[in-house]
C-alpha cells in the first residue's frame, strides 16, 4: 500500500484529497519537513492537485519550467539521454512523496529531463511563484562572499556543483566536486554535521544545489552571485 493510500485509509480508487487531507499529505512529506507551516499553507492555497494517467508526459526535456510537482499517488520515470548519440533511457523512478522540477525554476534553465507517468496517479502542481516565494525562500540561504569566507574559516566546506571539467580547470581551495545532476545520488556521502556552501559560476546552480541539500536533510547555503561575484570582491579577473 502506498504512502498516500496509508494516509487516506487505503482507498483503491484515486480521488482528489480534501483541503485538510492535502495539507496533511504535504506536511508529512520529507521534501517539505523544514518548511514553516504558514508558508506551506500559502503554497497549497496557490497549488492544485491533478489526476494523471499512465504514460502521461508531465515534463519534457528542453521546455521552459513553470511548475514544481509533488507525487501524491502513482509512479513516474525520469528519462534522460546518457550521451549525445544515445537514446533516452530511464535513469530513476519516482514514488509517492517525491517531488521534481526544481532545477528549471530555481536556475531559470530549460528542463533537463522528461518525466513520464508509469501508472495513474495524483500530482500536486505548484506554480513557480508559489514554489519560489514559499518553499525556496524558506529553505535556501544565500551568503555573500565575505559571509562565506567566515563560514569556511569556522568549519564549513565548499561544494562545487559545476561540471567536472570546469572543476578541473579551476576551483576554490579544498572544494568538493559534486555536479548538480549527481547530488541526489551522492549526497549521502557527505557529513550531516558539516555546513556546505554550494557554488557555481553565477549562483543559479548553487541555489538549486542548496535546495536539494536541504531537502535531503543537510546543512547548506548558496554562494550569492557565484564565482563571478567572488572574483570581483577579491579583485580577480
Amino acid at each position: 500500500m502506498s504512502w498516500f493510500k496509508k494516509l487516506f485509509g487505503g482507498r483503491r480508487k484515486l480521488r482528489i484529497p480534501k483541503a485538510n487531507q492535502l495539507f496533511e499529505a504535504v506536511r508529512t512529506t520529507p521534501f517539505f519537513r523544514d518548511v514553516p507551516e504558514d508558508r506551506l499553507r500559502k503554497m497549497i492555497e496557490h497549488s492544485k492537485p491533478v489526476m494523471v494517467k499512465d504514460a502521461d508526459v508531465i515534463l519534457r526535456e528542453g521546455e521552459e519550467g513553470n511548475s514544481y510537482y509533488l507525487i501524491l499517488e502513482g509512479m513516474a520515470s525520469v528519462v534522460r539521454p546518457k550521451g549525445a548519440a544515445e537514446k533516452p533511457t530511464v535513469v530513476s523512478v519516482l514514488a509517492p512523496g517525491f517531488a521534481f522540477g526544481e532545477e528549471a525554476l530555481i536556475s531559470n534553465a530549460k528542463r533537463n529531463a522528461t518525466i513520464i507517468m508509469e501508472t495513474d496517479g495524483i500530482l500536486l502542481k505548484i506554480p513557480k511563484n508559489a514554489f519560489i516565494d514559499h518553499i525556496v525562500s524558506s529553505l535556501v540561504t544565500s551568503v555573500s562572499p565575505i559571509e562565506a569566507q567566515t563560514m569556511i574559516h569556522n568549519g564549513a566546506k565548499w561544494l562545487d556543483v559545476r561540471d567536472p571539467d570546469e572543476y578541473q580547470r579551476s576551483h576554490l581551495p579544498h572544494a568538493i566536486s559534486m555536479p548538480l545532476p549527481e547530488i541526489r545520488e551522492q549526497v549521502s556521502g557527505l557529513d550531516s554535521e558539516t555546513t556546505y556552501i554550494c557554488y557555481c559560476g553565477n549562483g543559479r546552480l548553487g541555489a538549486t544545489a542548496a535546495f536539494l541539500m536541504r531537502l535531503a536533510g543537510y546543512k547548506a547555503a548558496n554562494l550569492q552571485g557565484g564565482l563571478k561575484l567572488l572574483d570581483r570582491r577579491l579583485g580577480r579577473r
